[in-house]
């Protein structure tokens, strides 16, 4: 069976599940379908030429902040075969994670 390709993942928290002494990580996913027109204020695109390459992205990138595509995941070698940091947020897209976040909170 072909491995899938790789996706990036934002991670948005960790935390240690003390039963099983794993780290558990949530994570959104990214998708280049950036619908920008309908989720510019709901999810955090990543689509300035600058931060798609500080990012490690290899093209506009969309995270689901909403919770369709937000997971908890064991830290393990079936969810993250080959994993590796790309690239860290800049202060400007914490500041529109936080934004988006800050609404979804309201809500």
């Amino acid at each position: 069976m072909p491995a899938e390709p790789a996706h990036p993942v934002l991670v948005r928290e960790l935390e240690i599940y003390g039963p099983l002494g794993r780290a558990i990580v949530h994570v959104s996913y990214g998708t280049s379908k950036t619908k920008k027109l309908t989720r510019e204020f709901i999810d955090l695109i990543i689509d300035k030429p600058k931060e798609i390459a500080a990012l490690g992205l290899q093209k506009a990138t969309r995270f689901d902040l909403a919770g369709s595509n937000r997971a908890p995941l064991i830290w393990c070698f079936e969810f993250f075969p080959n994993a590796y940091i790309i690239g860290r947020l800049n202060a400007d897209c914490i500041r529109r994670l936080n934004n988006r976040l800050t609404t979804w909170r309201r809500k």
